[in-house]
């Protein structure tokens, strides 16, 4: 359970943050709940699919990844470590969020890092269901096991869809 997922946005009155609730199967994300109290969305995930406001998601046609109206959600300290080529950026500073975005077909694409396993597994459950894939930067499988403990991501972490991971990752450098 992350209560309030962007500590320091919610305590300046920006209106992105997020709850989270979450539940693990032998450390794999198995269901996810994202609720973002501000604009009151609604984001759930697990075996049954994935739904915003009760809408399912991942069954609208597939989207223009050049889109004017998508984003690639980034972590702060982004454009201090990559050279980010994607046109449109945001940094809200919520994991969650960005993953709901993401979810909902708002967002190319979420980066982030430093984050903890509370931060990323509702997420992941409810990106899965939608047919999204998470990862890390590298290209290998998200393994949420090193974080089970309270550590954060050693590594940076992206998610989108499938078809668009390696053509982010090369507008990541």
């Amino acid at each position: 359970i992350d209560t309030i997922d962007a500590t320091k946005a919610f305590i300046s009155g920006k209106p992105v943050w997020g709850k989270s609730i979450e539940m693990l199967r032998e450390c794999a994300p198995a269901a996810g709940v994202i609720f973002l109290p501000v604009s009151q969305d609604l984001f759930w995930g697990w075996e049954g699919g994935a739904f915003w406001n009760g809408r399912l998601l991942g069954q609208t046609p597939a989207l223009d990844y050049d889109d004017e109206q998508l984003f690639l959600a980034v972590h702060s300290h982004a454009h201090e470590q990559h050279e980010l080529r994607y046109p449109r950026l945001r940094a809200s500073g919520s994991t969650v969020a960005h993953l709901a975005y993401l979810s909902a077909g708002l967002a190319v694409g979420v980066l982030t890092r430093r984050v903890h396993i509370w931060d990323l597994a509702a997420g992941a459950a409810i990106l899965r269901q939608a047919g999204f894939a998470i990862e890390y930067l590298s290209g290998r499988p998200l393994d949420l096991q090193p974080l089970m403990d309270g550590r954060k991501c050693a590594e940076e972490v992206l998610a989108a869809r499938p078809e668009w991971m390696d053509r982010l990752r090369e507008q990541i450098l």
